[in-house]
């Protein structure tokens, strides 16, 4: 839902409702609601005001399948990535680690 991926964009950009309620001109017991998905489908224009804000693109905040991946990847794993990908590692290879990690380890 729109609620639950503005909190997540929110959290994750360090602002807090009355930053986003200063910036917007959305009063903040506004905002809750959206946040809470207590109003499910704000209109588009609110939506648009949120998602300016946050320097998130509109179509980002409403798929929902981006913000599942965002919500899998925090910075700690995004680091992680990077390095992999920094190292020269391929996709390949580090696929046949967790399948060897993955095989071998789960039960110790």
């Amino acid at each position: 839902m729109f609620g639950d991926r503005f909190r997540h964009f929110r959290y994750q950009k360090r602002m807090s409702l009355d930053e986003i309620a200063g910036r917007t001109g959305i009063p903040k017991p506004i905002l809750k609601e959206i946040e809470k998905n207590a109003i499910p489908n704000p209109s588009v224009f609110i939506r648009n005001k949120i998602a300016t804000v946050l320097e998130i693109p509109l179509d980002q905040m409403l798929d929902s399948s981006s913000s599942n991946t965002y919500e899998e990847l925090d910075e700690e794993w995004l680091k992680v990535v990077r390095e992999a990908m920094e190292s020269g590692i391929s996709k390949e290879e580090f696929s046949e680690f967790l399948e060897f990690y993955n095989g071998g380890m789960i039960d110790e």
